[in-house]
């Protein structure tokens, strides 16, 4: 994918789940460990800073982001 933003990291996934970023895609092509897809621009690389630096963001987001995020995973679409 083209200008595509990619990370193993699940709470780094849930955190750009909750802050408005749709997730792209999920790569299972490695079987011990899965790419979270993100489509990349300068807001999202901002967050991923953020994220980085204890950015905060609000716990029923976080929560609602995780039960997002498991279905994704969970889920035969990707």
């Amino acid at each position: 994918m083209n200008n595509s933003y990619h990370t193993s990291d699940w709470y780094l996934c849930v955190f750009l789940i909750a802050k408005g970023f749709p997730l792209l895609d999920i790569d299972r092509s490695n079987r011990s460990r899965c790419q979270f897809i993100f489509d990349d621009c300068p807001e999202l690389q901002e967050e991923v800073k953020d994220f980085w630096r204890n950015g905060a963001v609000g716990a029923q987001d976080f929560v609602m982001a995780v039960k997002k995020a498991k279905a994704l995973l969970h889920s035969d679409s990707f």
